[in-house]
C-alpha cells in the first residue's frame, strides 16, 4: 500500500545517497496555504464536470472542516506498530574505525507537507529553500567507535533536516547538508569527537540530489552552490508559480524565470579546513559533477533547457563534458536530447585508472562499452559488446577487471560477465545468470568498498571477490576465485531469522555488519567477527505491539486452474478457532512473469512488518483475517501478456479465496480486497468482473487506460497498437458492473505517471452515476505515497470503518461459493 508505484517501484531499503532527496513516488504539486483538513466526498456531481469539478472538490477538501465519523477505531497497538521509528541507517568509514548511524523519522508531520512549494521543470521544490519539498526526514547522527564501543551523538541545530552523510576517502571527516527554514547549508563532522560545524556561509543547491562529492585527496568538497549574484524572484513570479491556471503547452516566461532561479548553480571547490572557495567552470544547470580518480578532471552533466513547453524536460539537451582543474572545457562527450536512443549514456569514471571516461554507445541494436583516457584526444577503445541491454558495471579493485551486467528481455535473464578492460581481446567469463522470475532473482550483490580515492570498487582479497546472496531461507556470502571461478560459502545466516549483510566495516574484511529480524523481533544490527565466529548485537529494539506476536500465520501453497503454482500468507487474530470463519481482507499486487515461469512462490523466514505490512496487519488486531503476499502473476510473453490480464487476475483471486477458505478460518462470502497503485487498478477490475468480493479499497490507482495511451507498467504497446487490451483493462468502462462497494483513496498532489487524482474522481463519478456505491477520500498535500502520520492513520481508520460496514453482508454467498468451490470461469 505504501511503497508500490504504478511503475512497479518501491521505497529503497538502503539509504538514499548524500543530499536532501524526495522519496520515491513523491508528487509534484503547487503551494498550498489552506488548513490541513481531510474530507470524504459526498455522493454528488456528474462525470461530465470533469477536471473543473475535481479542482472544486479539492479546494473544498482543503478549506472546509468536516469531521469524519469513525465507528471503528484503529487499536492502540496498531497505532504503535505504524509509528515505530525506523532503524537508523549505518555508514562505515573507509578506514574501518567508525560507524555513523543516521536517524530517520518514518512518518512526517502533516505540517512538513504543507510547507510552501513550487513546481519547476518536474521538480517539486520548497519555495523558501529551493531544496526538494519534504525530503526524507533524516534528523540526527550518532558516531559509534567499534574498537572502544564508545557511542556519541553529534550535536546539531534543533528542528533541522539533514542530508545523508558522505565520508571523506581518508575517513577523517564526513560531510552532510543541514536544511534550515531558509536555505541548505554545508556542514562537516569529525568522528573522533562527534563534533560538527558549518563549513561556509554560502548556500548549497540541492535540487538535483547529492550536491557534493569529495576530491580524492580528502582536502576539498566539490559542490553545487547557489550563485552569489542570483536575482530575487519578483512577487509576480511567485504568484504565478502557485496559480492553478496554467497552459501545459504554452511557452512561458514564468518557466524561464523559475528554472534560472532554482536550477542554475555554480560548481565550487571548497577547502574543508579553511573554507576557501574556488569557482569551477561556468554557472550551469548541473545535474551532476564528479572528480576523476586523480582529481585533475571533472565529469559534468548539465542540461540546456528548451523553453518550448511547460516542464518538457525530456526535450532538453543534455551535455556531457569533461573539465580540467581550472574549470575549462577539456572534451565534450555528447550533446543530445533526453530520450535519444542513440545518445551515449551511463558515462562515468573508471575507478581503477587515473582519468579514463567510460560510457555506453548503442548502434544497430547492439550496446558497446567504450573508454577513453586523458587527454581525450584518441579513438575510443571498445571494452565489451552485447546485443542485450546494458545493466551496470563494477570495477574490481587494483585490477583492470570489470563486472558487466546485462539483461536479456526476450528470456528475462540477467547475466554477469568478467571483462578485462585493458585486454578486451581476451575472452570474457560468465560469472553467473539468473531468471528475473525466480523466487530469488538477483545474481547477488557484489561486496564493495571505497578505495583510497573514494571511488566504489569491488572488494578483492587474495585473488577472490565476494557476493552477498540469498537462497531459500538463508542469506550467505560466497567467495569466488577469479582464476578458477571456484566458489565457497564463507558465512551463512541460520535461516531461522531474516538476516542480511549490510556492510564489511574493516579493511581486512573480518568484521561483518548484518541486519536481523523475525516476525516478532524488530530489525536490529549485529556484528560478526569472521575470524573467531563470535557475534554481538549492536542495537536493541523491542516489539511495539506485543499483541501481534500471538497472531497466527499459515503459509498457503496452492495452484490456479492452469497449474501455475501460487502462494500467500494467511494471518489470523490470536485465539481464533476453526468453525467460526472470519471476514477476510486480501492485499495483492499484479506482477508479470515470463512464459514457462513456475517460480512465483515466495520463500525465506518471515520478516518483521515494515510500514507497508504493518498497515496491512493492523487489521488483524481488529479481528480480521488478512491474506498478504498473495501471488498475483500475469504469465506470458512480454509483448502480449496483458491480453489475458483480466482472466489471470480473476483466476488468481479465485484460487486465493479457495485456499484461504479451505483452512476453515475464512468466510468466502465476506471477503474484501485492497491494493495500492497497480494493486488499486487490480481491485477495480476485480470488482468490475467478478462477484467474489463484498467490498474493495483502491488507493492511488489508474482506472482509465486511455489516459495512459503510450504504455503503462510492463505494457509497452501504445493504445493504438493494442486498442482492445487498453479498453478491456479500463475498469471505468465497466463501472456499471461494479456492484460491490468501493472506497477510493487518492493523494491530491499525486503526479505519478498514469495516476493523477482525476483517475479516482472519474471512477467515483461513474460508479455513482450508474447506481453503484462508492466513496472517495482525498488526502491533501499527499503524493502517490502517503507520508504523513495523519494521512496514514486516517486512511487506516476509514478503511476499517468501510470493511466493518460492508463485510457483514452475505447477499453474494451463493454466487461466491459456487465460483470458488467449482473455480467456475468468469464471463467477460
Amino acid at each position: 500500500m505504501i511503497g508500490n508505484t504504478e511503475s512497479g517501484g518501491n521505497f529503497p531499503e538502503t539509504p538514499v545517497p548524500y543530499g536532501n532527496h524526495p522519496s520515491a513516488g513523491q508528487a509534484v504539486g503547487r503551494n498550498q496555504r489552506s488548513p490541513s483538513l481531510y474530507r470524504t466526498l459526498p455522493a454528488n456531481g456528474r462525470l461530465a464536470r470533469g477536471l473543473a469539478r475535481l479542482l472544486e472538490l479539492v479546494a473544498l477538501c482543503l478549506m472546509t472542516a468536516t469531521a469524519l465519523p469513525q465507528e471503528a477505531a484503529l487499536p492502540a497497538a496498531a497505532q504503535d506498530l505504524l509509528a515505530l521509528p525506523r532503524l537508523p541507517a549505518v555508514s562505515a568509514d573507509p578506514r574501518g574505525n567508525y560507524l555513523l548511524m543516521v536517524h530517520e523519522r518514518g512518518l512526517l508531520a502533516l505540517e512538513e507537507l504543507r510547507q510552501p512549494s513550487v513546481s519547476v521543470a518536474g521538480y517539486r521544490l520548497n519555495a523558501a529553500t529551493g531544496a526538494p519539498h519534504a525530503p526524507i526526514a533524516y534528523f540526527g547522527l550518532t558516531v559509534f567507535d567499534h574498537e572502544t564501543g564508545r557511542v556519541q551523538a553529534v550535536a546539531l541545530p534543533e528542528g533541522v533536516t539533514i542530508g545523508y552523510p558522505l565520508w571523506a576517502p581518508d575517513g577523517s571527516r564526513f560531510a552532510f547538508t543541514v536544511t534550515t527554514p531558509t536555505r541548505v547549508e554545508l556542514w562537516t563532522g569529525n568522528p573522533a569527537n562527534a563534533s560538527a560545524q558549518r563549513l561556509t556561509d554560502a548556500a548549497v543547491n540541492a535540487v538535483h540530489g547529492a550536491p557534493c562529492d569529495w576530491t580524492p585527496d580528502s582536502r576539498y568538497l566539490l559542490c553545487q552552490m547557489i550563485p552569489e549574484q542570483r536575482a530575487q524572484l519578483a512577487a509576480r513570479v511567485i504568484a504565478e508559480a502557485t496559480s492553478p491556471a496554467r497552459l501545459a503547452d504554452a511557452p512561458s516566461a514564468l518557466d524561464r524565470d523559475l528554472i534560472e532561479f532554482y536550477l542554475r548553480s555554480q560548481a565550487e571547490l571548497i577547502h574543508v579546513v579553511s573554507g576557501e572557495r574556488q569557482k569551477l567552470g561556468p554557472q550551469a544547470i548541473l545535474e551532476s559533477i564528479t572528480p576523476a580518480p586523480n582529481g585533475q578532471y571533472f565529469l559534468a552533466r548539465r542540461a540546456a533547457p528548451a523553453y518550448t513547453a511547460l516542464g518538457a524536460t525530456e526535450a532538453w539537451d543534455r551535455v556531457v563534458e569533461i573539465w580540467d582543474r581550472r574549470g575549462e572545457l577539456a572534451w565534450t562527450l555528447s550533446r543530445t536530447a533526453e530520450g535519444d536512443p542513440a545518445a551515449p549514456r551511463a558515462a562515468s569514471w573508471r575507478a581503477t585508472a587515473p582519468a579514463t571516461i567510460v560510457w555506453v554507445d548503442r548502434r544497430a541494436g547492439q550496446e558497446r562499452i567504450l573508454a577513453m583516457a586523458a587527454p581525450f584526444d584518441a579513438t575510443a577503445t571498445e571494452i565489451y559488446r552485447t546485443q542485450h541491454r546494458y545493466a551496470g558495471l563494477a570495477w574490481l579493485e587494483d585490477s583492470s577487471l570489470a563486472l558487466v551486467s546485462e539483461f536479456d528481455p526476450g528470456h528475462r535473464i540477467t547475466r554477469a560477465w568478467l571483462v578485462d578492460a585493458d585486454n578486451p581481446q581476451e575472452p570474457v567469463r560468465r560469472l553467473g545468470s539468473r531468471s528475473v522470475d525466480a523466487a530469488f532473482p538477483a545474481l547477488g550483490r557484489l561486496m564493495t568498498r571505497a578505495d583510497d580515492g573514494g571511488k566504489t570498487v569491488a572488494r578483492v582479497q587474495d585473488g577472490a571477490i565476494f557476493i552477498v546472496a540469498r537462497s531459500g531461507e538463508s542469506s550467505y556470502i560466497e567467495r569466488i576465485e577469479l582464476d578458477s571461478m571456484q566458489s565457497e560459502i564463507i558465512w551463512e545466516s541460520n535461516g531461522t531469522t531474516y538476516e542480511r549483510v549490510v556492510d564489511v566495516v574493516d579493511p581486512d574484511g573480518d568484521l561483518l555488519l548484518t541486519r536481523f529480524e523475525s516476525a516478532n523481533e524488530p530489525p536490529n544490527y549485529r556484528m560478526h567477527d569472521l575470524r573467531t565466529g563470535s557475534k554481538w548485537s549492536l542495537t536493541s529494539r523491542r516489539h511495539p505491539a506485543p499483541e501481534l506476536t500471538n497472531a497466527r500465520r499459515i503459509d498457503l501453497r496452492y495452484q490456479r486452474t492452469d497449474g501455475v503454482e501460487l502462494s500467500a500468507n494467511l494471518y489470523l487474530p490470536a485465539g481464533v478457532t476453526a468453525g467460526t470463519p472470519l471476514p477476510l481482507i486480501i492485499w495483492a499486487y499484479p506482477r508479470q512473469y515470463g512464459l514457462g515461469s513456475d517460480a512465483v512462490l515466495g520463500g525465506g523466514p518471515e520478516r518483521f512488518p515494515d510500514l507497508e505490512r504493518a498497515f496491512k496487519l493492523s487489521f488483524v488486531l481488529s479481528g480480521y483475517a488478512v491474506l498478504d503476499e498473495v501471488s498475483m502473476p500475469i504469465v506470458g510473453n512480454t509483448e502480449s501478456a496483458n491480453d489475458s490480464f483480466l482472466e489471470q487476475i480473476v483466476a488468481n483471486a479465485q484460487a486465493a479465496i479457495s485456499a484461504a477458505a479451505s483452512t476453515g478460518y475464512v468466510d468466502a462470502a465476506r471477503v474484501g480486497v485492497a491494493g495500492h497503485s497497480y494493486g488499486g487498478f487490480m481491485v477495480a477490475n476485480l470488482l468490475a468482473h467478478t462477484r467474489l468480493f463484498a467490498a474493495g479499497v483502491a488507493m492511488s490507482g489508474s482506472y482509465n487506460r486511455t489516459l495512459t495511451p503510450f504504455g503503462f507498467q510492463t505494457e509497452r504497446r501504445t493504445l493504438w497498437e493494442a486498442r482492445d487490451t487498453y479498453l478491456a483493462m479500463s475498469p471505468i468502462l465497466y463501472s456499471d458492473q461494479i456492484r460491490s462497494p468501493l472506497l477510493l483513496v487518492h493523494g491530491v498532489l499525486d503526479d505519478n505517471n498514469g495516476t493523477p487524482p482525476i483517475q479516482s474522481q472519474y471512477l467515483y463519478e461513474a460508479i455513482r452515476h450508474n447506481g453503484g456505491e462508492a466513496q472517495l477520500l482525498l488526502l491533501p498535500f499527499e503524493g502517490h505515497t502517503y507520508r504523513a502520520r495523519d494521512s496514514l492513520f486516517l486512511t487506516a481508520n476509514t478503511m476499517l470503518d468501510w470493511f466493518a460496514k460492508h463485510l457483514q453482508r452475505s447477499e453474494i454467498t451463493a454466487e461466491a461459493m459456487a465460483a470458488v468451490a467449482g473455480r467456475a470461469p468468469i464471463e467477460f
